[in-house]
């Protein structure tokens, strides 16, 4: 194991302790890859220094460089830190993941990169965001994405749909790297029966109740204001749960979403009262999800929801909103989930598996076993690794 010991460093915008979903899978990504020998320091960002600059949790270093952003000018004033603090992590490991476009002045990790000889690894993270095509289609600013994206070592595609703008672009099968983004399926697993009642007492949720669960942060495009309406059509007792932030501050990187949340919190609570329940964010999210029946997503842009890996890694059964580059992968129709094409379909969709507890095993197995096979984190390690020899 020493003999191929990696020095990697992953960028990644946010991480512990805020409730990104893609900051998160980046350090649970650095934990396996250091747990399997790998020195892996994860950095991101100190916004107004409210953090610890350096901490380890759970074998990884984490390292987060200050970062004032509450202007442009103490923008640009950051700047004079962040850059030589890219070059002395680039100086100090071989491989370079960047996690997205939003990372500051990503554009010179890459161009930095390629000039010390790194290996680099790209992560596009949301449709429509920073995939190729909008990357690269960007105007007037199209060209410079075109090339700077041909200095890649890796592209990390978590999506077919990725995967094929990827190559739209740049015809080189050698340079893709496709694979969903790893879940901890040792933390997110099957409970039985007894364990599923133990939990329900545990977070106050009634034993006979149908439990439907959302998780995520409660923002624009995950698509509740059309969830809450056919849930209120449903004709027996439920609780819908949506595990998520939905309270966001001025600092927050989500407080564009602030009044959006402040609307559904409100809605929901006047459409469904007590059949419905914001928890906030948690760090025990896995629980919620052992003790649920059933879990809904009805988001409209997304690469792969870290949440809906997790719970069908935890044999919960998926009912999902049709997104590109799922839909026939991850996602088999009537076979490890339930797909849907808009929110008028809940009704009897929710209504057929409250039905038939048999069905909604046989999806939740399914999906388990797909996650185990093609998207536990140590798979992916693996596959990883031996890609970026």
């Amino acid at each position: 194991m020493q003999k191929s010991r990696k020095k990697i460093v992953l960028l990644s915008s946010y991480t512990l302790p805020d409730f990104s979903g893609s900051g998160r899978n980046a350090f649970q990504f650095a934990r396996f890859l250091s747990g399997n020998g790998h020195r892996v320091t994860l950095l991101t960002f100190n916004r107004n220094l409210v953090h610890k600059s350096c901490e380890r949790i759970q074998g990884v270093n984490l390292r987060r460089i200050p970062y004032i952003p509450d202007n442009l000018l103490l923008k640009f004033v950051s700047l004079f830190v962040v850059i030589p603090c890219y070059i002395y992590h680039l100086l100090r490991n071989s491989i370079v993941v960047i996690y997205g476009s939003k990372i500051i002045a990503y554009e010179l990790i890459i161009i930095f990169g390629r000039l010390l000889g790194k290996k680099l690894v790209f992560r596009s993270l949301l449709m429509g965001v920073d995939d190729m095509g909008t990357l690269t289609g960007k105007k007037p600013a199209g060209g410079f994405y075109q090339f700077l994206f041909r200095l890649i070592d890796l592209y990390f595609s978590i999506n077919p749909e990725f995967s094929r703008l990827f190559l739209d672009r740049y015809p080189q099968p050698g340079k893709l790297f496709g694979s969903f983004q790893g879940t901890d399926t040792s933390l997110f697993h099957p409970v039985s029966h007894d364990e599923k009642m133990e939990l329900r007492e545990h977070l106050g949720i009634d034993r006979e109740v149908f439990v439907i669960l959302s998780a995520g942060f409660v923002v624009s495009r995950k698509g509740h204001m059309e969830i809450i309406p056919a849930l209120k059509e449903l004709g027996f007792p439920f609780l819908y749960i949506l595990v998520g932030e939905f309270h966001f501050d001025d600092k927050h990187f989500m407080r564009r979403e602030q009044d959006y949340a402040g609307r559904i919190v409100e809605y929901g609570t006047r459409e469904l009262g007590s059949r419905i329940l914001f928890t906030g964010a948690r760090e025990n999210i896995s629980d919620y999800m052992k003790a649920a029946d059933l879990f809904l997503h009805n988001s409209t842009r997304e690469g792969t929801p870290n949440t809906l890996l997790e719970a069908m890694s935890c044999g919960l059964c998926p009912v999902v909103r049709r997104l590109p580059g799922l839909d026939g992968n991850l996602l088999q129709h009537q076979t490890n989930a339930i797909v849907f094409d808009d929110a008028g379909m809940l009704k009897p969709i929710i209504g057929d598996l409250f039905l038939d507890h048999k069905k909604r095993k046989t999806l939740g197995r399914n999906a388990r076993k797909y996650v185990e096979m093609h998207a536990s984190f140590p798979a992916v390690v693996q596959e990883f690794i031996e890609k970026i020899q």
